[in-house]
């Protein structure tokens, strides 16, 4: 069960909230703007590197049968895209693993967050350093698993 924290926790933790909320809008992947593009039948997605991206409104099921008027209706919710008027919101990141495929998003969000580095990632790479660090590969048991035939 989590923990209940008191308002006056709560409050304490607001400034550093935000200022990891503005650090991260900061990035150059966060989305900057986004419209619907009519002429392509596109959603166009413009990140803040400058990077845009072009989403053909086939790929978003839930778009299939909104009217021009709806879909020109889009705007930007942090990591997320919403339709008031149809009551659709897209998370980006979906999006970018509906688009790039779920394995490739997941390599690269790994080797991403792989790279992180925090106060408990430290203790906790240092504390499985006194245990020996990553155990050793058993050659032995490998090298007659391959000689068996």
């Amino acid at each position: 069960m989590a923990k209940r924290l008191t308002d006056a926790q709560i409050l304490r933790q607001i400034p550093a909230a935000r200022l990891r909320g503005r650090l991260r809008e900061a990035e150059p992947w966060w989305p900057k703007r986004v419209a619907f593009d009519l002429d392509r039948d596109s959603l166009r997605l413009t990140l803040r590197n400058g990077v845009e991206w072009l989403v053909p409104r086939k790929r978003i099921p839930e778009l299939r049968r909104a009217t021009d008027d709806d879909l020109i209706q889009v705007v930007l919710s942090g990591e997320a895209i919403r339709w008031d008027t149809l009551d659709v919101d897209l998370s980006i990141p979906g999006l970018a693993a509906d688009v790039f495929g779920e394995s490739f998003f997941a390599k690269v969000s790994g080797r991403i967050r792989g790279r992180i580095r925090t106060k408990a990632k430290s203790t906790a790479a240092r504390a499985n350093g006194l245990k020996g660090g990553r155990p050793r590969k058993n050659m032995a048991a490998s090298r007659s698993k391959l000689t068996k035939v």
